[in-house]
């Protein structure tokens, strides 16, 4: 037994294997890609294209998770034989591991991408439910062995009579429960579900749903598909143990409080919230050259890199192109960083981050702007790059006009508060008022906008208390 399990952790990997995986993976990506451009554009032909990306992209992330098992096993095999091994060669074969292992990170992390843009959808009118999901911590791994492959198969063959079966495994955002139903009616979030898989006998995987809802009506009934997916029965359930059983009741009762998330306390239209024109303008840019700038509102430049030849991802990933080398292209950015200061105050910073496809909360996914395909799917698939420069020293002035108190401005993120007559109204997690702007481009003068808004009704509350607010763009 101990043998069997040593044999297996101590197969080497290489490369090769490794970039056959990632290939085979951005064959799918490239896949999704296509429908969902088909759904932006509504192309007529779209139809059952949309059914197969979830069963495509859950495939794809299915069969990386296996090779990324073996790279980890491997690395810690190594490490825990280092004592019977050649010292000179055992840290080489750790940097090789410790590439894939990141570069296999970076595939998953651009399938989740194309996920979230997919789910965002479905989503966008449930952002209370969305909340509920942010709390709990990201799932970057797709589940392998018997569970992995019924949700696979799952979504690839399951059906629901009044609702849309979104599967939580292809995205970063939706935490709680294995998948949505959604409502095709209302377009919302009106039930959640958890899976769980066994096997019964070659080539058959047996699952379970458990599904939870706050309306009887809203459970979902599952449609037989003949050859691929039947009914089954109790009897087909193997004996719960005792942690299956609680992690279930544990699992149920965060579905049911997500499901059960309060209307916030205050909403913001983001109509005209953010630089679409500017994001349009750079990917003009980018697409004829290799470097291209665009300043962004008072305090931001954004700057647009093209470092690698048009090639395949694996390519992408394992290139020798240093951080130094693509640094060294941008030759204008210190002239655009100095425009962007307020040379009049002693309050400036700089904030210097790349440009994410990463979902974040209370943003539209880049996907669904109103910017060039080909510029978008080079920003998701890492063939360019897009930095962000953003000097806060601007939002601070604005701010103050608008009647806040702006302290520490030289900590990590100020501290900022707004008095009124008998209380003092402070802002919680202004960092994420600033990553906003920074990493998903949204206007300095909205932001003021929100905030004062959230003051107002601080101050016309009276009481202590916390004031929600969701933040949600929508197509």
């Amino acid at each position: 037994m101990v043998n069997n399990v040593e044999s297996k952790c101590s197969r080497p990997i290489g490369i090769a294997e490794v970039r056959h995986a990632i290939d085979d993976a951005e064959r799918g990506f490239r896949s999704c890609w296509n429908v969902l451009c088909s759904w932006k554009t509504q192309t007529p032909e779209l139809g059952r294209s949309l059914l197969e990306f979830q069963p495509t992209l859950a495939k794809a992330l299915f069969d990386l998770e296996h090779i990324y098992d073996k790279v980890v096993n491997y690395r810690d095999f190594l490490i825990a034989s280092k004592e019977r091994r050649s010292r000179t060669t055992i840290p080489h074969r750790l940097r090789a591991l410790d590439r894939y292992k990141s570069a296999l990170e970076e595939v998953m992390s651009i399938g989740r991408s194309l996920g979230d843009a997919f789910a965002w959808v479905f989503y966008q009118k449930s952002p209370d439910v969305v909340r509920k999901h942010l709390v709990h911590q990201a799932v970057r791994h797709f589940p392998t062995g018997i569970g992995g492959r019924g949700e696979v198969e799952f979504i690839r063959h399951a059906r629901a009579e009044k609702h849309f079966v979104l599967h939580h495994g292809i995205t970063t955002f939706l935490r709680v429960g294995d998948v949505s139903f959604i409502d095709l009616q209302s377009w919302t979030v009106v039930a959640l579900g958890e899976l769980k898989s066994h096997g019964s006998q070659p080539g058959t995987v047996n699952i379970t749903l458990h599904a939870i809802s706050n309306n009887r009506d809203h459970l979902p009934r599952l449609l037989v598909v003949p050859g691929a997916l039947q009914a089954g029965s109790r009897d087909d359930r193997p004996a719960a143990s005792t942690a299956f059983t609680q992690r279930l009741k544990r699992q149920v009762s965060e579905m049911n409080s997500a499901l059960a998330a309060k209307e916030p306390g205050q909403k913001s239209n983001l109509f005209n919230a953010y630089h679409t024109q500017e994001l349009s303008e750079l990917a003009g840019h980018i697409l004829k050259r290799r470097v291209a700038y665009t300043r962004v509102g008072d305090g931001g430049v954004l700057v647009a890199v093209r470092p690698f030849r048009r090639a395949n991802l694996a390519s992408l990933l394992f290139s020798r192109q240093t951080g130094d080398k693509i640094v060294a292209k941008l030759t204008r950015l210190p002239t655009l960083v100095v425009e962007a200061a307020d040379a009049n105050s002693s309050e400036n910073s700089l904030r210097v981050g790349e440009l994410t496809t990463v979902f974040g909360w209370g943003r539209l996914p880049f996907f669904w702007w109103p910017v060039d395909n080909d510029f978008l799917e080079k920003l998701y698939f890492r063939e360019l790059l897009v930095f962000s420069v953003y000097n806060p020293v601007h939002l601070i002035a604005k701010l103050r006009a608008a009647g806040f108190e702006v302290a520490d401005v030289h900590a990590e993120y100020p501290t900022v508060k707004k008095r009124f007559k008998d209380a003092i109204a402070e802002v919680e997690n202004f960092k994420f008022f600033v990553m906003s702007i920074q990493h998903y481009l949204m206007r300095e003068d909205k932001i003021v906008e929100v905030l004062t808004t959230i003051a107002k009704e601080a101050d016309i509350k009276g009481a202590p208390g916390r004031i929600a607010i969701d933040m949600v763009p929508r197509l």
